[in-house]
């Protein structure tokens, strides 16, 4: 089920992130969160909302996506 919002701004979106960070990953061999999350606000012109980052961490986690090795690095899954 899709779950829209009435935020207009694209960029405090979970798939919109969720997006950006599968990108990063994908060009990337291995982030830390604080790397990751410095990419990303970096790759935006607007502010990245924590909450909405690390919901879209979760969302691509869940989808199997991502994954997060015990250093705490996180990589990005081809799709089969």
């Amino acid at each position: 089920m899709l779950l829209l919002d009435k935020n207009k701004e694209p960029v405090n979106t979970v798939y919109y992130l969720a997006a950006l960070i599968d990108g990063l990953l994908r060009n990337k061999e291995g982030l830390d969160y604080s790397e990751l999350l410095k990419l990303a606000r970096d790759s935006v012109t607007s502010d990245i909302k924590l909450l909405f980052f690390n919901l879209a961490l979760d969302f691509l986690y869940l989808t199997g996506r991502i994954t997060v090795d015990g250093r705490g690095k996180i990589y990005a899954h081809s799709l089969p």
